[in-house]
């Protein structure tokens, strides 16, 4: 999503004065549901089901994009500057990038796949 908002940006950005705000507002959106969704769904039913693992993202994605058009849309900043928030977009990228290659040692971030 970080890497299309800095593409988006070039086309629409400019001129909507809240749209890193819209930008962050929407991924942190993304990024919290799909956890949520997940371990609701797992806790409830009990399985794991890799079909409704792939539909997890798209909903979250969609979620998080229309969120993001409506804040765009009303103009609505949930945070008090464009440049914080752009500031904290780059610092969510690197810890993302950095937690890929050097997890926490936490059971979320436990390989299952080597048990």
């Amino acid at each position: 999503m970080f890497t299309f908002a800095l593409a988006e940006y070039k086309f629409i950005g400019k001129s909507c004065d809240n749209f890193w705000c819209a930008t962050l507002t929407s991924i942190i959106l993304g990024l919290l549901l799909i956890p949520i969704i997940y371990y609701t769904y797992t806790g409830i039913f009990g399985v794991d089901a890799d079909w409704f693992n792939i539909a997890i993202f798209f909903i979250a994605s969609g979620v998080a994009y229309y969120v993001g058009y409506l804040l765009l849309k009303n103009r609505i900043a949930l945070f008090q500057s464009d440049i914080i928030a752009f500031v904290i977009l780059c610092f969510i990228a690197v810890v993302f990038v950095v937690m890929t290659f050097v997890p926490l040692k936490i059971p979320l971030f436990q390989d299952t796949s080597k048990q």
